[in-house]
């Protein structure tokens, strides 16, 4: 019984790691590409700037990396890796599903064809 409670232990361990890691892929992204995105959008409406929107993404994220962030900006970095976390999050449930199903289109396929070897 022992046994049985450490390995549920273990694979319930498996699992949380892979969400936290899905959540935080997904919170670098909504923080190094969602918001940034955001930014160019709310700045090009308001001027007529002549960067590329790639030139001011990466403008933004080295601001970012550098420190240079104002309070407004911080709280939309914590929002958007909010986004970005529930987003990884959201794809690896659907990868989950997508792959059990998968899994059992396979075995279902597995006993088709056994049945019909067991048929001739």
């Amino acid at each position: 019984m022992k046994r049985f409670f450490l390995l549920i232990l273990s694979i319930w361990r498996q699992q949380l790691k892979l969400y936290l890691l899905a959540a935080l892929a997904g919170a670098i992204i909504g923080v190094l590409v969602l918001a940034p995105s955001y930014d160019y959008i709310s700045a090009r409406e308001l001027s007529a700037d002549p960067l590329s929107s790639v030139e001011y993404m990466l403008s933004q994220v080295r601001d970012m990396l550098m420190g240079r962030i104002s309070h407004g900006n911080l709280m939309l970095l914590g929002f958007y890796a909010e986004i970005g976390a529930l987003i990884g999050l959201f794809s690896l449930a659907l990868y989950k599903v997508a792959h059990q199903r998968f899994v059992h289109i396979d075995h279902l396929k597995m006993e088709l064809v056994s049945n019909c070897i067991k048929i001739r």
